[in-house]
């Protein structure tokens, strides 16, 4: 037997599981909390998602929301610029480390 597990607050599907028939009561299933044998309507994921409502004690399929519009890609000439500047910090630490590297071993010379 399989059933069906949803989120206890919100009845959001969150997957399915196998389960154990009742040894006591042969043919009697154990459905944990939180899940149902009701099976889930067929859906497209990328479009809705089943929610399990309780008192009714079926699934409802709900409309995902929209992604939120992503934010124009810099212009090329910021990003060459950015890229450039990135570039020049890395150069610098470089050269700071070389100078350090050569005032100690100035150090250790004298």
């Amino acid at each position: 037997m399989y059933v069906f597990n949803y989120d206890p607050e919100s009845g959001a599907y969150t997957g399915g599981t196998p389960c154990e028939f009742c040894q006591r009561t042969p043919g009697n299933v154990l459905v944990p909390a939180w899940a149902t044998s009701i099976p889930i309507p067929k859906y497209d994921p990328l479009k809705e998602w089943p929610f399990f409502d309780q008192q009714e004690g079926q699934w409802h399929l709900r409309p995902l929301p929209l992604p939120s519009p992503k934010e124009p890609a810099p212009a090329v000439a910021d990003r060459a610029e950015a890229l450039q500047a990135t570039l020049q910090a890395h150069v610098d630490a470089a050269t700071r480390i070389v100078d350090q590297l050569k005032y100690l071993a100035q150090g250790e010379g004298a």
